[in-house]
């Protein structure tokens, strides 16, 4: 073989590996409170917190490790912070369609949706939030404050 026809080869076989690379989704947490929030990541080992104004979004991040996905993370709003845990057995399934972006990979999360009562839905695969009428939701939604 040329060595040119050598070096488009492995271009491709490096190209369809670098495209058949999964990916672990992280949560698209949509606040749609009436008022911003403080969204606080207790993933890995240290706290990130961000302020989500009403109609935005910000990312969750999974714990690493362990059997099935977990999260933890805190919202705060009005001087008043609840701790919000998930557990998912498979969160590919849940995987929104809508909430993708196409980097090197396609890397694509999870909608989740803050109502106002401190409810979190899971938005669904072919919704994009705000949603007004929720599918079916998966076992642990709509999700509550931890006690």
């Amino acid at each position: 073989m040329q060595p040119y026809i050598l070096c488009r080869v492995f271009v491709l076989l490096i190209s369809l590996n670098i495209s058949s690379c999964s990916y672990t989704p992280s949560i698209m947490l949509f606040n749609n409170s009436d008022g911003s929030i403080e969204l606080c990541n207790l993933a890995h080992d240290r706290t990130e917190c961000a302020t989500v104004r009403a109609g935005f979004a910000g990312p969750v991040w999974f714990l690493r490790g362990g059997k099935y996905f977990d999260s933890r993370f805190t919202v705060a709003k009005d001087g008043e912070s609840n701790l919000y845990e998930t557990s998912l057995k498979s969160p590919y399934d849940l995987v929104s369609k809508s909430f993708c972006r196409n980097l090197i990979i396609e890397e694509c999360f999870i909608a989740l949706q803050l109502q106002n009562d401190g409810l979190i839905f899971w938005a669904g695969r072919d919704s994009f939030p705000p949603v007004k009428d929720f599918p079916d939701q998966p076992a642990g939604f709509p999700a509550r404050p931890a006690a």
